[in-house]
């Protein structure tokens, strides 16, 4: 215990560190060690690890290398570990890890999940609220379906508002649009403001250039002419920047696209 002159105190306890498995500092060996460790102990338990992260574009560039030393050497072992890894985010996600190591575009099996399709989009309306003994209007299911585009935020959040803004047990068209205004403030806040706000003027001058494709991916050689520049090598730097912040992504070779749908609507509004 420690009592400084003014009456403050303060408590700690000091032991000597024991040195063990996973603890010389560096985060690639330290990982590795760990989950051999672990995944030892499944294997003695006939059991596997699963280690699920989501969001994983947020990670800084050296954690991810190290992810990826880590699991790569695992999986060079003559009898690997029993320890699966999934690793999910946007879009852009891959080229994120290959900017850790190079490598990266061979470790991983990617899946793209994308947007879901109008069956499944209306199957997630319909259940939860025939569950609570409510009934949609043909016209405001329809509404309701392409409101959200098959973008399960939205299906989960538009549902919300809309539930909360019905009148009767059966969901009108009025209910709908009530709902989905209510839920678009939401998201601009919890989706895109962000994402807006933490990019550079000349960022969002890119991305507005892109808003102007309404959603389709937008060709750089027409950013250029849109940004009044004479190359793409002029907003390379905004593109790789914009890439490495998860807003954007590259669905093919020479054209970019918005990682979150609806950004385009966003940045057209601000704009107004």
């Amino acid at each position: 215990m420690r009592v400084d002159p003014t009456g403050a105190y303060s408590f700690g306890v000091t032991v000597e560190p024991q040195l063990g498995v996973a603890d010389s500092g560096d985060l690639a060996t330290d990982l590795q060690e760990l989950l051999e460790r672990i995944g030892l102990a499944a294997r003695e338990e006939n059991t596997v690890l699963l280690l699920a992260v989501d969001e994983l574009q947020e990670a800084t560039a050296p954690d991810l290398a190290s992810l990826n030393m880590a699991l790569h050497n695992l999986g060079q072992s003559i009898s690997p570990v029993p320890v699966l890894f999934v690793g999910a985010g946007l879009p852009s996600l891959p080229a994120v890890l290959a900017d850790a190591t190079s490598y990266a575009e061979r470790l991983y099996d990617y899946r793209r999940i994308g947007l879901l399709d109008e069956t499944a989009t209306t199957t997630a309306l319909v259940v939860p609220v025939q569950s609570n003994g409510a009934e949609w209007s043909e016209g405001a299911l329809n509404e309701a379906v392409d409101a959200t585009g098959g973008y399960p935020y939205f299906i989960q959040a538009y549902g919300s508002y809309i539930w909360a803004a019905r009148a009767t047990n059966l969901i009108s068209l009025d209910d709908v649009e009530i709902g989905v205004e209510s839920a678009r403030a939401e998201v601009d806040r919890g989706l895109y403001q962000s994402r807006w706000e933490r990019s550079s003027p000349t960022q969002q001058a890119f991305m507005a250039a892109m808003a102007l494709d309404a959603g389709d991916p937008s060709a750089m050689s027409e950013l250029v002419v849109r940004l009044g520049k004479k190359s793409t090598t002029d907003i390379s730097v905004n593109r790789r920047d914009l890439i490495r912040s998860g807003l954007i992504y590259m669905p093919q070779r020479g054209s970019v696209a918005f990682t979150v749908p609806g950004m385009h609507d966003f940045i057209t509004r601000q704009e107004a």
